[in-house]
């Protein structure tokens, strides 16, 4: 599982699922941001991805960093993400 970080604007959320080294499609990922939790499917080219609220945007500071959590069945991947 591979994730990839945000733009400025709008914060999405993006991770590619890879088994066995072939992408898969149609699986459900789990996202955990600022406390919230986004599950989204993977298209056919194995990558799911979710958009974050305006209303937990507007709660980001400047500068600071967060965590986000990427989980697919027993596979946890945790990443920090900084805000410019």
């Amino acid at each position: 599982m591979n994730f990839s970080n945000f733009s400025d604007e709008k914060v999405k959320l993006k991770a590619t699922l890879k088994i066995n080294g072939k992408k898969v499609k149609g699986k459900k990922i789990t996202f955990k941001f600022k406390g919230k939790t986004y599950k989204v499917k993977t298209n056919k080219k194995g990558i799911a991805k979710g958009t974050v609220k305006k209303n937990v945007i507007k709660k980001l500071k400047k500068g600071k960093k967060y965590t986000v959590k990427v989980t697919y069945l027993k596979d946890t991947i945790k990443t920090t993400v900084k805000v410019k």
